[in-house]
């Protein structure tokens, strides 16, 4: 309903209104499988789904441990080409750790050690590259 408001409120919804409502409905344990159905209509009115978009949508999953779901939206980044970072990567540990899937849980666990902090670089980087 709250994109319907905005509608009428002569605003355009983007990508940044879609993903607050996403990642405020994958937080309640009551409403978090409306995550996915404000996913779908982010789609329907033609956004492309960032790598917030998807922490949320995988955090959603979460509660569950929906892992066929999550799955889906890891495919997805994939085929966008969305490189996954640790926060990502922690989600979707507790995805599968709330299945109970300690074998897919340690195979996240496993390749998060690979994969960079939140954001393209971290403030370490930026000092290191100035330094020298």
């Amino acid at each position: 309903r709250f994109v319907e408001d905005a509608r009428e409120d002569g605003l355009r919804p983007n990508r940044f209104l879609y993903n607050a409502l996403i990642h405020a409905y994958a937080r309640s344990m009551r409403y978090h499988d409306k995550a996915h159905d404000v996913l779908g209509q982010m789609r329907g009115d033609g956004l492309v789904p960032d790598l917030f978009t998807y922490r949320a949508a995988l955090l959603a999953c979460s509660h569950e441990g929906d892992t066929t779901r999550a799955r889906g939206y890891m495919q997805e980044m994939a085929q966008q080409g969305i490189q996954p970072d640790a926060d990502t990567a922690n989600v979707l540990l507790t995805v599968y750790s709330r299945a109970v899937d300690p074998r897919l849980a340690a195979r996240v666990a496993h390749r998060r050690g690979n994969m960079r902090p939140h954001g393209d670089e971290t403030e370490a980087d930026r000092l290191r590259a100035n330094d020298g």
